[in-house]
């Protein structure tokens, strides 16, 4: 077995030998008009002893019984110098080997067998058995003895931890640009925002497709009912912006959060790329309270990866919280 530990303690050792859950059995019908299907779905309870799916519950009754037997082998025989077992006693005794089903039922009857029709089955342990006390014990308590060992441990006081700032080596990548929010009461965490935004954003290629994004949000458990209506309200600011009827209106493909990989390797993904003719627009969406140039640089290095694609480019970052449109020069 592999494991074993010097002394095992069983503190619930009386758990049921049969299944007490509504296990589905599935039988194969062989009376009429039951056989007309192949398999039937019945649950698993004593009452299909008297019905014509007795041979599959007394089958079924038998594994259940062995799983439970082969649970408390593996637990009887963890332990290497003492087992001690918390049972609790029958409330009354059975008259038949059918009535155990319980593991302390098991028990109590194995250590107690003055039941004529049991003593002919079961081996008598009444010897170290206390039938007042209901208690079954044989051997004697261990003694733990262990080696005194001496302590080579100096204990030395410290009034001083030296320290080392580490500003200039360590920083901390964060998952988005707009970890920075203020002022934002959708979610409980800032960076929350940004993300749920970005991916109603993502959903969206034309207007109409708001309402279908915000409830798919809902439906997953990422924002609440009342949150969608914050979405809903910080969305009105986007689409007050001049420049959203041109992106998001016309017959022209759009490409929302599509990775552009080059040569080398790398992968960039602009948040959404409108492709009108030979012409591609670039639009980063940002919802922080601050302008950043880094944005600035950031569609302008999509408006070169796409120019050397073959298209005329423009480029704008897009400030939802602050209504505002940064065109990429």
């Amino acid at each position: 077995k592999g494991l074993d530990f010097k002394v095992v303690v069983i503190p619930f050792c009386d758990w049921k030998l049969d299944s007490s859950m509504r296990n589905i059995l599935w039988c194969e019908p062989t009376k009429a008009p039951f056989n007309e299907l192949p398999l039937l779905p019945i649950e698993y309870t004593s009452k299909l002893g008297q019905s014509i799916f007795a041979k599959d519950y007394f089958d079924e009754q038998m594994h259940q019984y062995i799983d439970s037997l082969n649970v408390a082998y593996v637990a009887f025989t963890r332990a290497k110098h003492e087992l001690i077992c918390m049972a609790p006693a029958m409330q009354k005794e059975v008259d038949s080997l059918d009535k155990i089903n319980s593991l302390s039922a098991l028990l109590t009857t194995c250590f107690d067998v003055e039941t004529p029709d049991l003593n002919a089955e079961l081996i008598p342990l009444t010897a170290s058995f206390d039938k007042e006390n209901k208690v079954f014990a044989l051997g004697d308590f261990t003694k733990a003895v262990y080696k005194e060992v001496e302590n080579t441990v100096a204990n030395e006081n410290i009034n001083h931890y030296p320290s080392t700032n580490t500003s200039d080596r360590l920083r901390i990548r964060h998952q988005s640009l707009d970890y920075l929010l203020e002022n934002q009461d959708l979610t409980d965490s800032r960076l929350n925002y940004g993300l749920i935004m970005h991916d109603i954003l993502k959903q969206i290629t034309r207007k109409s497709d708001q309402a279908k994004a915000i409830a798919s949000m809902i439906r997953e458990g990422r924002i609440s009912e009342q949150e969608g209506e914050t979405v809903v309200s910080e969305m009105e600011k986007f689409w007050n912006l001049p420049e959203t009827e041109k992106w998001f209106t016309g017959n022209v493909k759009v490409l929302n959060e599509t990775t552009i990989l080059t040569p080398s390797g790398e992968q960039y993904r602009p948040d959404r790329v409108i492709i009108s003719e030979n012409t591609a627009t670039i639009v980063d969406y940002k919802f922080g309270d601050n302008e950043n140039k880094h944005y600035l640089k950031q569609v302008q290095q999509y408006m070169n990866l796409i120019g050397e694609m073959g298209y005329r480019t423009e480029g704008f970052v897009c400030y939802v919280s602050l209504g505002k449109v940064v065109k990429v020069e």
